[in-house]
């Protein structure tokens, strides 16, 4: 049977999961960049300049959407431990207030 019970550290321990699953997929993208600025540098001698330029705008809001991406994965990574910290502090000020008449 699984444990459903939440606790701190399964909270924090969405983070680095999270990160190393949605990250893996971010640097694949990555790794395509230099195709992408390949192609760009290719445009400029072989379509018209307006294409080439529309292409040149394209990729670099494709750059800065990735370069996002990653800056609201960390942000997710921060907030969970947060997250994880409350639940502790939750947790313990609970328990003292249970026993404190006994």
């Amino acid at each position: 049977m699984t444990d459903r019970r939440i606790t701190a550290s399964k909270i924090e321990g969405l983070g680095p999961k999270m990160v190393r699953e949605v990250g893996e997929k971010l640097d694949k993208v990555n790794d395509g960049l230099p195709d992408l600025q390949e192609v760009e540098s290719a445009n400029f001698t072989t379509v018209i300049p307006s294409m080439a330029v529309a292409y040149a705008m394209a990729a670099e809001v494709f750059e800065a959407q990735l370069k996002r991406q990653w800056e609201l994965l960390d942000q997710i990574h921060d907030r969970l431990k947060g997250a994880a910290r409350a639940w502790e502090d939750v947790e313990k000020a609970n328990t003292a207030d249970t026993f404190k008449g006994l």
